[in-house]
C-alpha cells in the first residue's frame, strides 16, 4: 500500500479539480493518483465544508466514547457477555470442535446405550 499524501498535497489536488479546465481523470493522472482516489478527496472536502452529508474527518478521528449503555471500549473487550456468540462457545466448551477429541471418544458419545 503507498504511503498517503500529505493533507497540503490533497487540497491542492482539490483546487486543481475544482477549477474545472481540465477532465478529474486528466488531473489525477498528471499528479499520480487515481481517479477515484481524487473523488474520494472530493467528497471528503465537501463533506467537511458541510456542502454533503456525512461524518466530517474531526468527528472521525475522535476517540470512540462510551455506547447509549454507558459501556467503553474497554468494557466491550472485556466482558465475555459482549463477544461474538463463537467466542462464548469456545470459551464455555472449553475450545476446540468435536474432531478434535480422539476416534474412541467420539464413538462413546455418539454411539447409543
Amino acid at each position: 500500500m503507498p504511503a498517503p499524501h500529505p493533507p497540503e498535497f490533497r487540497q491542492r489536488a482539490v483546487d486543481l479539480a475544482r477549477l474545472g479546465d481540465s477532465p478529474i481523470a486528466q488531473v489525477a493522472k498528471s499528479l499520480g493518483t487515481s481517479e477515484s482516489c481524487l473523488r474520494n478527496w472530493l467528497a471528503r472536502a465537501d463533506t467537511d465544508a458541510g456542502r454533503r452529508d456525512g461524518v466530517t474527518s474531526d468527528t472521525a478521528s475522535r476517540p470512540r466514547g462510551r455506547d447509549h449503555r454507558g459501556r467503553g471500549p474497554a468494557d466491550r473487550d472485556s466482558n465475555p457477555n459482549l463477544l461474538p456468540l463463537s467466542s462464548k462457545r469456545h470459551r464455555r466448551f472449553g475450545g476446540g470442535s468435536p474432531m478434535s477429541i480422539g476416534k474412541a471418544s467420539r464413538q462413546a458419545v455418539l454411539s447409543p446405550r
